[in-house]
C-alpha cells in the first residue's frame, strides 16, 4: 500500500598515510618525512512513486525475512495505520597500522650509519543508509 518510496545511500572513505625517517649516515643527521591523505564520497538516491492503497496486507517475505526492522514496518502499517517512516541505518569502521624498522648499515656499505624508519596509515570508512517510505 505505499504511495511513495526512497532509498539513499552515502558512502565514503579517509585514508592517510605518514612515514618519518630519521638518523645519522656517514656521520650526517637525516630526518624526512611524508604524509599525504585521500578522501572519497559517493552517493546514490532513487525515488518511487506508486498507487498505493488503505487496504494492507502482510507480505510472504523472502528477502527480509529475518529483518526486524521490515517486520516492524509492517506491523505498524497493518495494524497501526502508520502514514510515513524514516529508518536511517549508520555504519563506520576505522583501522589503523603502525610500522617501525631500524637498520644498521656497518658491513653492508662499508659505512657507518643507523636509521630508523615509522610508517603509520588510517583508512577510515562510514556508510548511510536512508529508507523512507509514504503511505
Amino acid at each position: 500500500g505505499a504511495k511513495s518510496c526512497s532509498v539513499e545511500i552515502v558512502e565514503a572513505k579517509n585514508e592517510s598515510a605518514s612515514t618519518n625517517l630519521k638518523g645519522t649516515f656517514k656521520g650526517i643527521g637525516v630526518a624526512l618525512q611524508d604524509k599525504n591523505s585521500s578522501s572519497q564520497k559517493q552517493s546514490g538516491k532513487n525515488l518511487s512513486y506508486f498507487e498505493g492503497h488503505d487496504n494492507p496486507k502482510i507480505p510472504e517475505l523472502r528477502w527480509f525475512e529475518h529483518d526486524d526492522n521490515i517486520k516492524w514496518l509492517i506491523d505498524m502499517r497493518c495494524k497501526h495505520a502508520i502514514k510515513s517512516n524514516v529508518l536511517e541505518l549508520k555504519g563506520s569502521s576505522s583501522v589503523t597500522m603502525s610500522k617501525s624498522v631500524a637498520c644498521a648499515l656497518d658491513d653492508i656499505l662499508g659505512v657507518k650509519g643507523n636509521l630508523s624508519m615509522e610508517h603509520q596509515a588510517t583508512k577510515e570508512y562510514s556508510s548511510v543508509l536512508l529508507f523512507e517510505i509514504e503511505f
